[in-house]
């Protein structure tokens, strides 16, 4: 799994633990252990009721987009956290002189895929962002309020503070997905045969954090097509991903089915 810090490894690794625990016990019955490898790869050991040894590969899937205010790309997650926090702190120096609920949508939208973010959401557009929020609310105007990355609503009376996040990047969501997961797969492929240890059978598991791949079948299809492009992607028996519609993981891809089909 590529390294994001020991914390963001560890994390990454007891989720991934326990949703595999919980597949494995639901499609092979009994009380699976899965514990972390000693020596990875693989990142996870996973042994079933009837003893057979499953290894398992961890890796993250999402999107890079233009980070805000930075010449450097990043995930969507991370853009989408920053900003959610953004709001969620202005809601909270908002909220002593707040007479209407409001709703604020944060996002570079259609700026994402032009490459016009580069001034966005730094620090100089939070200050005027906030100036011009503040003011919209100090002088209880209705009318919505729009800017470069920000859409702020009224929705009637009250004190609510709704903020809602866009990472942008493309709209094109199949083709980001083949294209994030293109590269991953093919270089974790490129690492079975440097695993540690003996494994009845050796398993991707791969932790969605795009968050517009909603869309199972659609995953499935694609890992699909690229399996019948990339023959390296056989070496894993097969692949698992995280579904964030669902909260489980399910499998897009095996390679037993595939030959037996």
């Amino acid at each position: 799994m590529s390294s994001k810090g020991n914390q963001s490894r560890c994390s990454d690794e007891e989720l991934a633990s326990e949703l595999l625990r919980d597949y494995l016990a639901k499609h092979f019955g009994g009380a699976p252990c899965c514990e972390r490898a000693t020596d990875d790869p693989p990142d996870l050991v996973a042994t079933l009721a009837t003893g057979v040894r499953w290894g398992v590969e961890v890796t993250r899937a999402y999107q890079q987009v233009p980070l805000p205010g930075k010449d450097e790309l990043g995930s969507t997650e991370a853009v989408m956290a920053n900003l959610t926090r953004w709001a969620e702190d202005l809601g909270v120096r908002t909220a002593g002189f707040r007479m209407r609920r409001y709703v604020l949508h944060l996002g570079p939208g259609v700026l994402s895929l032009t490459g016009e973010t580069g001034d966005l959401f730094d620090t100089q557009w939070n200050k005027e962002a906030e100036a011009r929020i503040r003011n919209h609310i100090e002088s209880d105007l209705t009318s919505t309020l729009r800017g470069r990355g920000l859409w702020l609503k009224a929705r009637g009376e009250g004190k609510g503070w709704a903020c809602y996040v866009s990472p942008g990047g493309s709209a094109q969501i199949d083709f980001t997905i083949a294209q994030m997961l293109s590269h991953t797969l093919s270089k974790k492929a490129g690492m079975v045969r440097k695993w540690k240890g003996c494994f009845d059978q050796r398993w991707l598991l791969v932790l969605n954090h795009y968050p517009l791949a909603d869309d199972d079948n659609e995953v499935r299809s694609i890992v699909q097509r690229l399996a019948q492009n990339d023959r390296s992607i056989w070496l894993f028996d097969g692949i698992l991903w995280y579904s964030r519609a669902e909260s489980c993981i399910v499998p897009v891809w095996e390679r037993r089915r595939i030959e037996i089909a």
